[in-house]
């Protein structure tokens, strides 16, 4: 969805993946909610981290690869990338998430051809933020939880509110 104000676009991601009016009161799901194949890879299976914004970001882009890929004029491909990702268990797709992010992207549609400047500068950002964590990790044999020194909140910095705003800021036009 997005909104107009004073000029500028402002968009929202919504999942509305358990917005169900419910009979009983018990979990819909075991620990985190959302829909798998766009949720961040920290989250996917036995998660080790606490949901933390840069899950978001990551989310997010998941989502902007799987439509721009998958969709042309608002109707699905023929075929279409990533189709494994809606099958998966949560261990299968986090191991294949993390191969995604260093295999070439798949082609976007004509139709969304000029994403592919945001889309390649984010999974960097995220790949590179996540390497930064796990050299940091080896080089001071810290775990996730003890990390005193670097960043896991926007995993080094690469993967932040700021970060993602200077990449949605370059024209794709």
């Amino acid at each position: 969805m997005y909104r107009k104000k004073d000029g500028k676009i402002f968009g929202v991601l919504n999942d509305y993946d358990l917005a169900i009016l419910k009979a009983n009161n018990t979990p819909s799901s075991r620990a985190c909610t959302g829909t798998r194949p766009f949720m961040a890879i920290d989250l996917l299976g036995k998660p080790t981290d606490l949901h933390r914004y840069r899950h978001d970001l990551e989310s997010m882009f998941y989502v902007i690869v799987y439509v721009t890929s998958r969709y042309h004029n608002g109707q699905e491909i023929d075929d279409p990338p990533l189709q494994d990702w809606e099958e998966l268990r949560e261990e299968a797709l986090k191991a294949a998430k993390k191969g995604f992010l260093s295999d070439a992207l798949p082609p976007r549609t004509d139709h969304y051809h000029n994403f592919s400047v945001w889309t390649r500068k984010m999974r960097v950002a995220i790949l590179n933020g996540r390497s930064a964590l796990a050299i940091h990790c080896e080089q001071t044999d810290s775990t996730l939880e003890n990390t005193p020194i670097f960043d896991v909140e926007t995993l080094g910095g690469h993967v932040s509110f700021t970060s993602f705003g200077e990449i949605f800021g370059l024209s794709i036009e």
